[in-house]
């Protein structure tokens, strides 16, 4: 097949996560991929669709501009949401509030300190090219300028503090009070939905919160998957979207059944317990 070489690969950024990785171009599955395993595909000249998914959750959809350079489509991971950019090739844009990574070199007059890692680069990045992270615009005359406040800011801070000290003293007889009225709404009321439904594999769960109408996924280490908000049609069943597909939740006692008549893979049983 003719084409570009197009490379995708999951960034680590926090933690491990130990499932596989669906990447979808033009809504087709091409491959998986995880954090050890990367995947090339030639593509053709022009503008493609790509996505990623994890169990049942899909990341956005970003658009690139496959030209005659190889890029590398990267999806950076940190720990709940993820994210798309672009390395590499030319004529490439995304979409979404996306951005794409510039690859020009800083000099000594334009560049910045990236906050997670502190590696030197471009004024103009967006993102770290060392660690993915999303950068914030500090030059060096902002360290300055940041230094010269601190002083200023010091003072205040003095003054406040004897104001903080009697909150927290308030919080903390407060705050037990709160957590026994919630407990035992939980056990002697509650609403009979919230909770956490496991997978039959035991790869991982999900947890409803019927209060804040959100479902939460989790893999069987307790790290967050993801997270996206539902409607509840009435007191057992709830229906959500990924941005391209529709699910319909059922809850039957114990047992969680989520249905997706578009995409079979997407759809999954839990048990609570």
């Amino acid at each position: 097949m003719e084409g570009t070489n197009v490379i995708f690969e999951v960034t680590k950024v926090g933690f491990a996560v130990n499932n596989k990785w669906n990447v979808f171009v033009d809504n087709k599955v091409i491959g998986k991929i995880d954090f050890k395993k990367n995947l090339t595909q030639k593509l053709s000249k022009g503008r493609h669709t790509v996505q990623y998914k994890v169990g049942v959750q899909k990341t956005k959809v970003l658009e690139i501009d496959v030209g005659d350079s190889e890029i590398i489509v990267e999806c950076v991971w940190d720990g709940t949401v993820r994210n798309f950019h672009v390395v590499g090739g030319e004529n490439n844009s995304t979409i979404n509030n996306i951005s794409t990574i510039s690859e020009n070199k800083p000099n000594n007059e334009d560049y910045m300190y990236c906050s997670k890692c502190g590696t030197k680069i471009s004024k103009e990045s967006t993102f770290c090219n060392k660690c993915g992270n999303k950068t914030e615009h500090t030059s060096t005359q902002t360290i300055n300028e940041n230094q010269n406040t601190s002083n200023t800011t010091q003072t205040e801070t003095n003054n406040t503090n004897s104001n903080t000290e009697i909150i927290f003293k308030i919080l903390r007889a407060v705050i037990p009070i709160i957590i026994i009225i919630v407990g035992f709404w939980h056990i002697y009321g509650g609403n009979g939905v919230d909770g956490e439904y496991w997978f039959s594999d035991g790869s991982g769960y999900v947890r409803i919160n019927k209060d804040t109408n959100r479902i939460y996924f989790y893999d069987e280490y307790n790290s967050a998957k993801g997270t996206t908000s539902v409607k509840f049609t009435d007191n057992k069943t709830f229906v959500y979207s990924d941005g391209l597909l529709e699910y319909t939740g059922t809850i039957n006692g114990k047992k969680l059944t989520v249905k997706c008549e578009n995409d079979k893979m997407g759809s999954f049983e839990a048990t609570k317990k």
